[in-house]
């Protein structure tokens, strides 16, 4: 029996003789045939998957339907994608032009190819481009090459486009805390935008150098810009107020996590993360102490702060006169109430928390660019970590950095500061010895920990060490402007606004739901909230937002649900699909 012709006629053109043989087994496919050739004026038997594939790339008529069954989700077609590329008339212009996989490629191939021939070109001609390869490649991202990740460039060209409009302004003025203010607010979308560009194509791509200097070509002077004009202001009023971490007697079951190097644009990505998944979420910012390094700026959103003083480096000492250290940070905070929780742990939700999480920082100087590919991984492990301590019973989780950072692909310019000038020198700063006046350009700035000690900032974007791609220890809204933010437990039964990403290997079903509270399972079903209707073998854990299902050969062509269920088994998330032939 033929149930469902639009259907089946793909399962028939995804595996042609697979599927011939199945409804031989079930003697139907001779009805099948005679449906198909009455209704959709092919002869499969004597015409073949070429002039069908033809036919649908057409879309005309009946088979408008069946294009559209198809790309309602071609994921579960890779047969027909091939058909497709066969299928295409020679010689002949076509009624569709996005059919056709070779058409996709070839625009896939002149974006890249637009992006290349910008390298070189004046800002303003750039920025023109990019606003015409926009409307040519926008419309793309909506199709059936889209859904089956088949237009990267064309992503690209719209990340350069929306990059080359964020940058058009600048938005710091001359005061410094209106400033820091504009950019906790929007400002940072700028960075943001920079590195979706970085991580537009897969690594290791052959157009990612030109991407990168399309892409810095607008990013770098709306930066240079941005920093000298916050130095600016810093320097005519310095701001009165920084640190915003914690204080020794915050609420019992408050636990704080300290991510080092979540720069406020990353923070706003774990923001919405964290709304996603019903969490009530307060992100604020505050200035970093001086400079932005871990050493000064950890212990100075530590709970236990104003117990610490000044140090010989650039670290402060303990009430006990030794140097502040992962160690003695930890025994400090005892001291006062706090205790510490290893990453693996949950602690005492009663009392108060101190924990970290996260490896942002040690990725950038470690990868550099690369890091652009790595944020959201880093997103999605620290909205996991927040997630498992509110479930654990803590009332609340404060998000606090030390500092942010700035990373250019081509290299911070370097600035001389001589090494004999300082007792410590780092990539953007340095503690200057006594009396030390520093070269010319320059910025100097009292310490955090003592205002009689000098610290050496890099001027705008410099640093005083070569071959910088990724650096923190200055003074710019990207490195100074910190969030704090406040992560409460949402409501029982407060709705939540899953992605569910999805693709089928034969019968096995590779599942992504990133953003999904702890604890939560996923299963295929017949009927969304009804689990016995379940077609997989077993539903399984999400581990790490991800995880594989299989399902037996007899559901093969079934419609179903795909669904995520909290530890209560209350749905949460569904998506419908069609589990393909084996």
């Amino acid at each position: 029996m033929v149930d469902d012709p639009p259907r089946q006629l793909l399962l028939w053109l995804n595996d042609p003789v697979a599927y011939q043989s199945t409804l031989e087994d079930k003697g139907e496919w001779e009805g099948f045939l005679s449906l198909v050739k009455k209704k959709y004026k092919v002869d499969l038997a004597g015409d073949g998957a070429l002039k069908a594939a033809q036919l649908l790339g057409d879309r005309d008529g009946k088979w408008a339907e069946v294009w559209n069954r198809f790309a309602d989700a071609p994921q579960g077609y890779p047969g027909v994608v091939s058909a497709l590329r066969a299928g295409k008339p020679e010689g002949m212009i076509a009624l569709h032009p996005d059919s056709w996989p070779q058409d996709n490629d070839e625009d896939e191939a002149a974006a890249l190819a637009a992006v290349g021939g910008m390298v070189s070109a004046p800002v303003a001609d750039v920025r023109s481009r990019l606003a015409k390869l926009r409307t040519d490649h926008a419309d793309r991202l909506g199709g059936v090459w889209a859904k089956l990740g088949q237009t990267p460039a064309a992503a690209l060209i719209v990340r350069l486009a929306e990059l080359a409009d964020l940058t058009g302004t600048i938005g710091v003025g001359s005061d410094v805390g209106g400033g820091a203010d504009d950019y906790a607010r929007s400002g940072w979308r700028t960075d943001q935008a920079f590195l979706s560009v970085l991580s537009a194509l897969e690594l290791g791509h052959p157009s990612a150098p030109s991407v990168e200097r399309v892409a810095e070509s607008l990013y770098r002077p709306w930066l240079e810009a941005t920093v000298d004009q916050f130095q600016s202001a810093w320097i005519a009023n310095p701001p009165v107020g920084h640190d915003p971490g914690l204080v020794v007697n915050e609420t019992a079951g408050t636990c704080a996590l300290f991510v080092d190097g979540l720069r406020f644009d990353v923070a706003a990505g774990l923001a919405e993360a964290l709304v996603s998944r019903g969490l009530p979420t307060d992100l604020q910012w505050g200035f970093a102490g001086v400079p932005t390094v871990t050493a000064t700026c950890k212990p100075a959103v530590s709970p236990v702060a104003s117990f610490l003083s000044s140090g010989p480096e650039l670290a402060p000492t303990t009430p006990a006169g030794g140097l502040v250290n992962q160690e003695s940070l930890k025994r400090t905070m005892s001291d006062h109430g706090w205790s510490f929780i290893s990453e693996d742990a949950v602690g005492d939700p009663a009392g108060r928390g101190w924990t970290e999480g996260g490896d942002i920082d040690a990725l950038g100087h470690s990868f550099g660019v690369k890091l652009a590919h790595q944020l959201p991984d880093q997103i999605r492990q620290l909205a996991t970590r927040i997630s498992e301590l509110l479930n654990a019973g803590w009332q609340r989780v404060v998000v606090v950095t030390d500092h942010g950072w700035l990373l250019l692909p081509s290299q911070l310019p370097k600035h001389s500061l001589p090494e004999h000038l300082a007792v410590v020198r780092k990539g953007r700063c340095a503690r200057l010895n006594e009396a030390i006046q520093p070269p010319a350009g320059v910025i100097r700035l009292p310490w955090r920990w003592n205002d009689d000690v000098q610290i050496a900032l890099a001027p705008g974007i410099h640093a005083f060490e070569a071959g910088k791609v990724y650096e923190h220890g200055g003074l710019s809204p990207q490195e100074s402007v910190v969030p704090r933010m406040v992560v409460t437990k949402g409501s029982v039964g407060q709705p939540l606004a899953l992605a569910i990403d999805y693709m089928w290997v034969g019968l096995t079903l590779k599942v992504e739901a990133l953003m999904a509270p702890a604890g939560c399972s996923v299963d295929i079903r017949g009927r969304a909230n009804d689990g016995s209707t379940s077609l997989a073998t077993a539903p399984k854990p999400l581990r790490d937002g991800k995880v594989r299902l299989m399902v037996d050969d007899v559901h093969q062509g079934q419609a179903a649900v795909i669904v995520i269920v909290n530890e209560q088994n209350t749905l949460l998330a569904n998506v419908a699909t069609l589990i393909p032939e084996g």
